[in-house]
């Protein structure tokens, strides 16, 4: 089981604060500890996803036990800013050469 702690927004909605993999080592043997707690026990919880330019914020429904991610915007770090110019310089490139075989069969072919 995995514990899951929240902060309450709605009945059906609610902030991840925590996830503990291993609930027994913190004291959480059973659904009434974990309430008491503050959370509950699930018995999966998924990978976010990874996004360019976003952070997953986890959130579970304590009447399902649903969970689920929301992807907010964050700013990009270096490096994602430097594989994005990387990326953007590449596709130049390659529109460039494009251009310059159509000028090229252009130029030529109409002699």
């Amino acid at each position: 089981m995995i514990f899951v702690k929240y902060q309450k927004e709605s009945d059906t909605r609610a902030f991840v604060t925590m996830i503990h993999s291993k609930p027994e080592d913190i004291g959480i043997n059973t659904e009434e500890d974990a309430i008491a707690k503050g959370g509950i026990l699930l018995t999966d919880v998924p990978e976010p996803d990874i996004m360019q330019g976003k952070t997953a914020k986890a959130y579970v429904n304590p009447q399902t036990k649903e969970f689920w991610y929301e992807y907010v915007d964050r700013p990009l770090t270096p490096e994602e800013k430097l594989q994005l110019l990387e990326q953007e310089n590449q596709d130049l490139k390659n529109r460039i050469e494009l251009m310059q075989q159509v000028l090229d069969d252009l130029l030529l072919g109409g002699m």
